[in-house]
């Protein structure tokens, strides 16, 4: 058992050490969170697998979720994924502005 980790994260990780692939699904295969694979690449240290996360992370960033990932990346102890919600937040901090006035 390692703590924090679901089934899926690891067969997921799996796959990708045999295959270089990950599922082309937009939650990284398994009903997993791009947070979650991208924790477990960085846990063992998969470079490739966590740039990818990292990649899917950047993509789906939009006004709607960025606070939300900004917990995730927050409380997974990702701190590229943390500066890049932040990057996210900053550049639209207008909006948020507007929409709590």
């Amino acid at each position: 058992m390692i703590d924090g980790v679901s089934a899926w994260a690891i067969l997921t990780l799996q796959r990708f050490l045999y295959t270089h692939h990950l599922p082309k699904e937009e939650d990284c295969g398994e009903g997993l969170e791009v947070g979650e694979m991208a924790r477990v690449a960085n846990w063992f240290q998969t470079v490739a697998l966590y740039e990818r996360c990292m990649q899917k992370f950047r993509a789906g960033l939009n006004v709607g979720n960025v606070v939300a990932l900004l917990v995730l990346a927050h409380d997974s102890g990702l701190a590229a994924l943390e500066k890049t919600g932040m990057g996210c937040f900053e550049a639209n901090a207008i909006v948020f502005q507007v929409c709590f006035l």
